[in-house]
């Protein structure tokens, strides 16, 4: 279930952005990488410590054929466990 938390994000930062902590009712579950990003999972899931719950880090590009983003096959995504190691 996704849930979105727009709601909560009421005062502007002085950068011109919104920021949310994440917490009990908002965890980091998985982490998107786009198919420009120069970072493979393996190297962004190292910034990952701790995690109570399981999180994903993998690659995304946009479909052959379709109009939609679809994970890339051919990069090994990575779980970070709450241990903070990775497989």
């Amino acid at each position: 279930m996704r849930s979105h938390h727009a709601s909560y994000l009421k005062d502007k930062e002085a950068d011109g952005l919104y920021y949310f902590n994440f917490g009990p009712e908002f965890l980091l579950r998985e982490v998107i990488l786009g198919s420009r990003c120069q970072l493979r999972p393996r190297d962004f899931a190292a910034e990952i410590k701790n995690p109570p719950v399981p999180v994903e880090v993998f690659k995304a590009r946009p479909a052959f054929d379709s109009f939609g983003i679809i994970r890339q096959q051919r990069v090994q995504p990575i779980t970070v466990n709450g241990s903070g190691s990775s497989k």
